[in-house]
């Protein structure tokens, strides 16, 4: 199991807007498995996050790329730069569980 966790820089003021950005078009979307959003509580000023989880990374290549090609995401695209600024990260983390 992977988990993608992409971190992006909002401009002042607009995290709570791009997280609802962000969930909006999350629900145009199928998701294999869990999808958790952040806000930053302590840390850098105006940084937002998600976490996607897929079992494979060519599940993962396969989603991204099936989204890319959609007719709505170059809309998607134009407000989310109205709302982001230059930088971020995009990590795939392998999950190792731990039950005791």
């Amino acid at each position: 199991m992977l988990v993608n966790r992409r971190t992006f820089i909002t401009k002042h003021g607009t995290a709570e807007q791009a997280i609802e950005h962000l969930k909006t078009e999350a629900t145009t979307m199928s998701w294999p498995h869990a999808l958790r959003f952040y806000t930053s509580n302590l840390g850098e000023f105006s940084r937002i996050a998600f976490e996607a989880e897929f079992d494979t990374l060519a599940q993962y290549e396969e989603f991204w790329n099936e989204w890319a090609t959609r007719s709505t995401t170059g809309k998607f695209f134009e407000q989310w730069h109205e709302l982001t600024e230059i930088g971020g990260s995009n990590e795939i983390w392998g999950i190792e569980e731990f039950v005791r």
